[in-house]
């Protein structure tokens, strides 16, 4: 439908607080629902419609290219408390979203960056997935401040909880799990770094083992295990206990602090490799395959 309406005056349009008037002599409504009233230098234009909403309270409305829609099974918003149900009617959060099966054939949850590369993913197994951290889309990282570098080009390091390994560039094949674990590893590579603050001192070295609240490792090649245990700034070391602590390269070390720790030394016996290890003050010979 399509009324004109032509005054040889001008033509003024109000609404609630203005009026906006205009020298043009004539205006063109188009539409289905558009009527309009002519009375004396008066013209009064209706224009009504805009669909009924379907469905029940709640349906959030789309389009099927004629009419509105809804499908309230599947997107449903909660007014009452404020609640988007996606694939999900009765929401119970903010946001709820219900996903479609059970396995990882399906996905509740996918978010793509701006390159349209996959960042997260939630599959309906229960899985979480993280496509990448920094530059390198092989880092799995999860935790607020984790792995924070802006340029990172390390590979394949697994990096969970809170400012964890949180200054991590180029190292690569770590693993560090629990806040601040490896929080100032830059380059290091090829440790396994468990705890709180576990090895919060290592930043350019390799190939340790720390599990432990607190356990240090600062060199390289160590395997420390313990709350507070440490190897400090030594190499080849193997610390086991609460507060053990290596005192030189290459010790074994079991039991608190006040263990005496003696220093490994390799000989043959009987055509064997042995470890001499001294614990509290006593020799023992440990056989190398």
């Amino acid at each position: 439908m399509s009324t004109n309406i032509t005054k040889s005056k001008r033509i003024a349009i109000a609404d609630e607080s203005s009026i906006i008037t205009s020298d043009v002599n004539s205006i063109n409504f188009t539409g289905t629902a558009v009527t309009a009233t002519n009375v004396g230098n008066d013209v009064t234009v209706n224009i009504t419609g805009g669909g009924s909403p379907s469905g029940i309270s709640g349906a959030i409305q789309f389009t099927d290219g004629t009419n509105f829609s809804s499908d309230a099974t599947n997107l449903f918003f909660d007014n009452t408390n404020d609640r988007l149900g996606v694939g999900q009617s009765t929401p119970l959060a903010r946001v709820h979203i219900k996903g479609a099966g059970a396995t990882n054939a399906t996905t509740s949850l996918l978010v793509h960056n701006s390159s349209n590369v996959a960042s997260l993913q939630c599959t309906d197994d229960l899985s979480v997935f993280s496509h990448g951290k920094g530059a390198v889309a092989t880092n799995t990282v999860y935790g607020k401040g984790a792995m924070l570098g802006a340029t990172v080009t390390g590979t394949a390091n697994t990096i969970i909880g809170v400012v964890a390994a949180s200054t991590l560039s180029s190292g690569s094949n770590n693993v560090c799990i629990g806040w601040q674990s490896g929080f100032n590893i830059t380059s290091g590579g090829g440790n396994i770094l468990i705890g709180q603050n576990a090895a919060t001192t290592l930043t350019t070295n390799s190939n340790n083992i720390v599990i432990g609240k607190e356990a240090i490792a600062t060199g390289s090649t160590n395997t420390v295990i313990g709350v507070s245990a440490s190897s400090a700034t030594f190499t080849g070391c193997i610390v086991l206990g609460s507060s053990a602590t290596a005192t030189a390269s290459n010790q074994c070390v079991f039991g608190s602090s006040t263990t005496v720790a003696g220093a490994v030394t390799t000989e043959v016996v009987a055509q064997a490799n042995t470890w001499t290890v001294i614990i509290n003050g006593t020799e023992r010979k440990i056989l190398l395959g």
